[in-house]
């Protein structure tokens, strides 16, 4: 997608083909700052333990910074970023600099991003993206035949759970009602709830169904119910050896056709090949 005015490339999470410049995972001494600076790429920094905070030097906006956040700087903002004095001796962050494309520069507006990031975005209790900073920092200072594959890689998968956040669809996100509607739906997948079976049990329209749907997962209840029946069908083929008309029966598919085009679409491959491996 392109920016019809500037030429510029739209990139989305799942579009990005990020270029790893520099990892790390450290210990930082109380007072120790970095600035004013401006950087050309970007700048995801975990704060592991401590308290920082990030000053934009054109406006003076000042973000008190705890553990548990990852901090996005972007390219060509004049700031500091501190370790402040009154963190433990123990203040530990892991950064990672980066562009968002292998064959472009967002300074230089080769490329734009949408959701364009926040500043901070809270991880707390998320061990998956903590991990993927130490493992990217630990392929950063390796020597390995495909370590840029991996780099990038990890990088994406790194940015594509934080656009989650963004976005409204990690499960941290996720409203009290919407768990209790996947629930609902996880636990009668034998019926196969409709949106109207879900607007009747909480008291709303089937419309506002589909749009809390959208909005907090990115997808439709008959698409998430479609996929959490395959992800038992897969079970039902592999551990338990039932066949795929048995399988279509049991998740009350129309007939095998229907359940194999369900399949193909969600898994990339018919059953009778997931089967078979």
């Amino acid at each position: 997608m392109y920016n019809n005015k500037m030429k510029t490339k739209i990139i989305t999470p799942n579009e990005t083909c990020p270029d790893v410049h520099y990892s790390n995972y450290t210990t930082v001494v109380p007072g120790t700052g970095w600035g004013p600076r401006i950087i050309p790429d970007f700048e995801l920094i975990l704060l592991v333990s401590g308290e920082f905070s990030y000053l934009r030097r054109d406006t003076n906006e000042k973000s008190n910074l705890n553990e548990g956040e990852v901090l996005c700087i972007p390219p060509g903002e004049l700031h500091v970023f501190k370790c402040e004095r009154t963190s433990s001796q123990h203040s530990v962050i892991a950064c990672i600099h980066l562009e968002l494309h292998d064959k472009g520069s967002f300074l230089s507006s080769d490329y734009s991003l949408s959701p364009m990031p926040p500043l901070v975005t809270d991880v707390k209790g998320d061990a998956a993206i903590h991990e993927l900073f130490r493992n990217c920092r630990n392929t950063f200072g390796g020597f390995g035949k495909y370590r840029q594959e991996i780099l990038s890689s990890t990088a994406k998968e790194l940015w594509l759970r934080l656009a989650e956040y963004w976005e409204g669809g990690s499960d941290k996100k996720i409203s009290p009602r919407m768990r209790q509607m996947t629930l609902f739906l996880q636990k009668n997948i034998d019926k196969s709830p409709t949106r109207r079976d879900l607007a009747k049990k909480f008291s709303i329209t089937p419309e506002h169904v589909n749009a809390l749907f959208k909005k907090e997962l990115g997808t439709s209840p008959a698409k998430f119910l479609r996929r959490i029946k395959i992800y038992q069908a897969c079970r039902l083929l592999r551990e338990d050896g039932l066949s795929i008309k048995e399988c279509a029966d049991r998740l009350r598919f129309y007939d095998e056709f229907h359940f194999s085009k369900a399949f193909k679409q969600v898994m990339g491959a018919s059953p009778s090949k997931f089967k078979g491996k």
